[in-house]
């Protein structure tokens, strides 16, 4: 007398349904993973290099319109920043071509040597943008030189401290991240 057991059969299927069930929630997980980690860096790419064009083109307009005489002086610069306005910037610094601070936003490096590496890297003829964002906000850099006739007599340097930016990339990690452990939750 032989009789098969059903308890063993649907045992086997239970084993078999856990497998493939955990191989889905693998897979979802992973391919969530990689699109919550795709769109975060797609979105924080996006909001740099925004910020970037921006930037550039406020320190370019910026060393055009001081490149109007030989030499950069401290009243000419200082009357050529009052006449652009604030520039939405935290920071604005000119240099003359030996890196000294002839107009300061701050005031705090006026008549000292800029030591920033932008500046310095300004100063030998390059255009330079840094932005970085921790905790929530975005700290963005840019400088160039400052040409008169294809001679160097100084440097721009702007910073922007943007709190607003760097809200909105924190909100779209946080949302996506969310999002996602609800899908997966859903999914399961």
């Amino acid at each position: 007398w032989g009789t098969i057991s059903k308890d063993k059969h649907r045992l086997w299927l239970s084993r078999t349904q856990l497998k493939y069930a955990a191989l889905y929630v693998v897979i979802t997980s992973a391919v969530l993973i990689f699109l919550n980690l795709y769109a975060a860096s797609t979105t924080r790419n996006l909001i740099f290099r925004s910020k970037q064009t921006s930037l550039e083109d406020k320190v370019r307009l910026a060393a055009s319109a001081l490149a109007e005489s030989q030499t950069l002086q401290e009243d000419r610069a200082r009357q050529v920043m009052e006449q652009m306005g604030s520039l939405n910037a935290t920071r604005v610094l000119v240099t003359d071509g030996a890196g000294l601070v002839i107009y300061d936003t701050m005031d705090s490096a006026q008549g000292q040597y800029a030591v920033l590496p932008e500046v310095v890297q300004a100063l030998e003829g390059n255009d330079v943008f840094y932005s970085h964002y921790a905790d929530g906000s975005l700290e963005s850099r840019a400088a160039t030189p400052v040409l008169y006739a294809n001679t160097l007599v100084g440097a721009v340097y702007l910073m922007e401290y943007d709190t607003d930016q760097g809200g909105l990339i924190f909100a779209l990690q946080f949302n996506i991240f969310w999002i996602s452990l609800v899908l997966e939750c859903a999914l399961i």
